[in-house]
């Protein structure tokens, strides 16, 4: 399978297609399907916190004998409890995933941070998880343009949808011009509209 890497703005790439591990496997055991995707040719996997599956991730991935070194693993942020660090989160994860770095650490909903300045507080974390290695690229995951004007610089926003998508393009081209380069998950479920 050919999986030219995208560059993002911050120098790393990302293979522009990802096989998913929220939807159809949230909630349930991801390992065989990890390592087949693995096996049919996809290096990048996309888990989340809130899918409740990053042991299975990472047990696809041990299962799929694949170098890490040759994987693009993206995980995201769901909530804080009160008094846990971005970082503390992240070392659970990677705990749970096996591993001692992902490639992408995203904000999975900025609805879940609604407390005054709480998004610019969290996203000064994944800075430091970045600086840190824990990361190696950091973006944010179902924000609309008024959550993006949070004073930062992002990599990488992921989004429901498509290009297409009356509702989606007016924040595909503000991510144009603020060079924040954009995925989508579940772009099936978006009707083709001409506008």
């Amino acid at each position: 399978m050919a999986n030219t890497p995208i560059k993002l703005n911050d120098g790393n790439t990302i293979p522009w297609l990802g096989f998913g591990t929220g939807t159809a496997l949230y909630h349930k055991d991801a390992t065989d399907m990890v390592a087949a995707a693995i096996k049919a040719g996809f290096t990048h996997l996309d888990g989340a916190q809130a899918y409740d599956n990053e042991d299975s991730l990472g047990a696809g991935i041990i299962a799929s004998g694949k170098p890490r070194s040759e994987l693009f693993v993206t995980t995201k942020l769901y909530t804080l409890d009160a008094g846990t660090t971005v970082r503390e989160s992240l070392q659970g994860s990677l705990k749970t995933l096996k591993l001692d770095y992902v490639d992408l650490f995203l904000i999975h909903a900025p609805r879940m941070f609604k407390e005054p300045g709480q998004l610019k507080s969290i996203w000064k974390q994944f800075e430091e998880v970045k600086k840190e290695g824990l990361a190696k690229s950091i973006g944010v995951s179902n924000f609309q343009i008024k959550d993006l004007e949070i004073g930062t610089k992002h990599v990488h926003r992921e989004v429901q949808g498509c290009g297409y998508c009356p509702q989606v393009y007016p924040c595909l081209v503000h991510c144009r011009i603020w060079s924040v380069d954009n995925a989508t998950y579940e772009p099936g479920k978006c009707p083709v509209t001409s506008f």
